[in-house]
């Protein structure tokens, strides 16, 4: 019953479009996302979990891992943002900080175009 319940949180869209919520909000301080974020975002979860479902349906060894590919491809679609960048680049609380102040200068002027 409970692997039930777990394979079909691994693909529902919505499941994983609220866990890509969060981990935007948390990891990368993205948070009130606009009607235009939000299109892409539900697009690009639908892409990653049709791919997941092709290349490794109920495979233990996943090749694709929804919850990490989403908020990548997000950031990189949308703002050219490389998530293994910042993970290099970020190793003191002041880089982090900084960061995400650039993030947030970048939202700011895509949202102003």
């Amino acid at each position: 019953m409970e692997k039930e319940i777990f394979e079909n949180l691994i693909w529902d869209e919505n499941h994983r479009l609220g866990e890509a919520v969060d981990t935007l909000k948390i990891s990368f301080g993205i948070d009130n996302l606009s009607n235009i974020e939000m299109v892409y975002l539900k697009r690009i979860t639908k892409d990653v979990l049709d791919r997941a479902k092709k290349d490794n349906p109920g495979s233990d060894f996943a090749i694709i891992n929804p919850a990490e590919e989403i908020p990548t491809l997000f950031l990189r679609e949308l703002y050219g943002i490389e998530p293994n960048y910042i993970i290099k680049h970020t190793k003191t609380d002041a880089d982090g900080q900084a960061f995400l102040e650039y993030i947030r200068r970048t939202r700011e002027k895509a949202h102003l175009i």
